[in-house]
């Protein structure tokens, strides 16, 4: 039986990533940076979250992981946005690679839109990846 939500859901377009780049190294913490979704209402506040993952499906289980949201309050539309540093390296140590991506929200939503398998509810982009050092494929040593 499927029950009808009701409240607000701004529509957004999924953000473009922009760095890292697909199947760039990392070894050190990094910022994540992708375009702004904000659309013509400038007054909107925009959160954001970065979620990894070790499958690019993003199931919702042990495989991802979502990090803390952080507000955009200014930044406008196709402009970049950078997240907060993070250090990947203390999510799946042992994988040689980590897919990522962004999700968006307008915080005043409610209930937002559809949530995603971990039951998020962000307008998430497509996904990327990023490979580690030290696994084939991968330089050597670093980390």
């Amino acid at each position: 039986k499927r029950l009808e939500a009701t409240g607000i859901a701004t529509p957004l377009v999924r953000t473009e990533l922009r760095s890292p780049d697909p199947g760039q190294i990392v070894t050190t913490p990094i910022t994540f940076q992708f375009a702004s979704v904000r659309g013509s209402v400038q007054s909107v506040v925009i959160q954001y979250v970065i979620q990894l993952s070790t499958d690019p499906s993003f199931p919702g289980n042990s495989q991802t992981v979502t990090l803390t949201p952080f507000l955009d309050l200014v930044t406008q539309g196709g402009q970049t946005v950078s997240s907060p540093t993070i250090d990947t390296s203390t999510f799946f140590p042992g994988a040689p690679q980590v897919y990522w991506r962004v999700g968006a929200r307008n915080i005043d939503d409610s209930p937002g839109p559809v949530p995603d398998a971990s039951g998020q509810r962000y307008v998430f982009s497509g996904p990327s990846l990023f490979k580690r050092a030290g696994f084939p494929g991968g330089s050597p040593g670093g980390g």
